[in-house]
C-alpha cells in the first residue's frame, strides 16, 4: 500500500502596533502557501482587551470574500491562519477533510495551527496535541515544554493564548519555519516565500 505525505501550509502575525489592521497581510499569507493546502483554510484571531478568539474556517481554497466583514478590523494582537491538506492519503484516493479537521482548532481561549505528522497517533493529530495542551496539570507555558520534550516529532504548531502567539518546533526542526519582521510585527510562514518584504531569517 503506497502513501504520500503532504504538508498543510501555517502563517501567523503577531501584531506589536494594534491600531493597524493585520487582516489582508493574513490573507495574502495564506494564499501564498495555498500550494500547500487546497482542500481548506482558515484563520483565527484574538482582539486586543477582549477574552474570546475568533475563528473562521471555510473548505476550498482561500478566496478574499470570506473575510470581507472583518477585512478593515483593527486592535487585533495576533492572528493565525492554515490551508489544509489530507495529510496522509492513498494515492489516487485521497480522503476528504471533515470539517472537524479544519484548522485552525479553538477552543475560544486557544487556537492552534499545526503542520507535521504525530506518528501513532489515532485520529486527528492536531485534535490530540490540543488536548495534550489544555489537560495538562500545569502553566501552559509548562504544557508546551512538556509537549515538546515527549514528543519527538515533527511538527511545527503556532498557538494564540491570550495576547501572546507561541512558535513551536520539535525539537529536531523536521519541519521548516521562518519568521521576519513586517512594519514592526513578526511574521511567522512555514515558507519563507510568504516574507515577502520582511527581514527573515529560518528559526534555529
Amino acid at each position: 500500500m503506497n502513501y504520500i505525505i503532504i504538508m498543510c501550509g501555517i502563517f501567523g502575525i503577531f501584531n506589536n502596533d494594534n491600531k493597524d489592521t493585520i487582516i489582508n497581510d493574513m490573507i495574502e499569507g495564506i494564499k501564498s502557501l495555498q500550494h500547500r493546502g487546497q482542500d481548506a483554510h482558515g484563520i483565527s484571531y484574538k482582539l486586543k482587551d477582549k477574552q474570546n478568539i475568533n475563528t473562521m474556517k471555510y473548505l476550498g481554497m482561500v478566496e478574499t470574500d470570506n473575510f470581507t466583514d472583518i477585512i478593515n478590523t483593527k486592535y487585533i494582537t495576533s492572528c493565525i491562519g492554515h490551508t489544509k491538506y489530507s495529510t496522509s492519503s492513498k494515492i489516487n484516493n485521497f480522503k476528504k477533510v471533515s470539517s472537524e479537521e479544519i484548522q485552525p482548532i479553538s477552543n475560544k481561549e486557544i487556537s492552534i495551527v499545526h503542520n507535521g505528522n504525530i506518528p501513532n497517533v489515532k485520529g486527528f493529530d492536531t485534535d490530540f496535541l490540543m488536548k495534550r495542551i489544555i489537560n495538562y496539570n500545569g502553566s501552559f507555558s509548562d504544557s508546551l515544554i512538556n509537549l515538546v520534550n515527549t514528543i519527538p516529532a515533527a511538527f511545527c504548531l503556532l498557538i494564540i493564548y491570550k495576547n501572546d502567539l507561541f512558535i513551536i518546533r520539535d525539537r529536531y526542526g523536521i519541519r521548516p519555519l521562518s519568521y521576519g519582521y513586517k512594519n514592526n510585527n513578526v511574521v511567522i510562514s512555514s515558507e519563507s516565500i510568504s516574507l515577502n518584504g520582511c527581514l527573515f531569517r529560518m528559526l534555529e
